[in-house]
């Protein structure tokens, strides 16, 4: 058997991996607008880039669903 990296595993069930250094001048905008809910300004990034882009994150984090943003884990 050989070894599954993460990008053919994405492509196997059509996930698009988004590169964070990808953030747009409105992703950065959007991420200083959101309520302080969560604490960590990167994980608030990743959320605005999300809700920006109308894309899925993958996490455990229960606290990211609080502003909206689709997920699954």
């Amino acid at each position: 058997m050989t070894a599954l990296y993460l990008a053919d595993a994405c492509a196997l069930v059509d996930f698009l991996l988004e590169p964070v250094g990808s953030m747009t001048p409105s992703d950065a905008e959007r991420a200083n607008t959101l309520p302080p809910i969560h604490k960590d300004p990167m994980d608030r990034m990743l959320i605005a880039q999300a809700l920006n882009a109308g894309m899925t994150i993958v996490t455990i984090d229960r606290l990211f669903a609080t502003y909206g943003v689709r997920t699954v884990w």
